[in-house]
């Protein structure tokens, strides 16, 4: 039998482990989706990587390091466009403000001339152009955040391409699932 004390110290211990559990997940929330992306490019070219080291006879770093390759010209190049594309914009806008502000006034003005009709106020202009404003870090902070995620998810998916065997059996190990099932799951995510 337990003493109080021994169920108590077990409680503590357990709740302590949770907690920490809780906040390592908490804490590294902002890295999941390169986590799941590697899980997915991972599942998409699982059946061609290992045909590439068992069958072709490559060497398992060699096939991940084309997959990485093939994987970073697929994304990266979208990417490095839309920030080639995107920032000149931003550097005027950031670097000389008022011009935006008055070509915007003077396109406003054109229309509203046309138009015979008053669209926008001077006031509500000068309150969009600050909210647009204050949006510029958030864009560039996110621009960070999805080439970090780019990075950690090449990272993971190499390991996880060169050690996807043991991977697999140790998760095939550890699902609390019937055999059949597991063996279903596995059949689904290979095809």
């Amino acid at each position: 039998m337990f003493k109080f004390n021994d169920r108590l110290k077990q409680i503590l211990i357990l709740s302590l482990i949770i907690l920490l559990v809780i906040l390592s997940i908490k804490e590294l929330v902002l890295f999941l989706p390169g986590i799941l992306g590697a899980l997915t490019f991972y599942i998409l070219s699982r059946a061609n990587y290992f045909q590439l080291v068992y069958n072709k006879k490559w060497k398992k770093g060699n096939a991940a390091f084309l997959y990485i390759i093939y994987y970073l010209i697929l994304l990266g190049i979208p990417i490095f466009l839309a920030v080639t594309l995107v920032s000149p914009k931003v550097n005027a806008l950031l670097s000389d403000p008022t011009a935006v502000v008055d070509s915007m006034k003077q396109a406003i003005a054109q229309v509203q001339q046309k138009a015979g009709v008053n669209f926008i106020s001077e006031k509500s202009l000068s309150n969009s152009l600050e909210k647009a404003a204050a949006y510029i870090p958030s864009i560039l902070n996110s621009t960070a955040n999805l080439i970090t995620n780019l990075i950690i998810m090449l990272f993971f998916l190499y390991y996880m391409l060169y050690y996807g065997t043991n991977i697999e059996k140790t998760l095939v190990k550890m699902i609390p699932l019937k055999n059949e099932n597991t063996n279903l799951l596995a059949s689904e995510t290979k095809d």
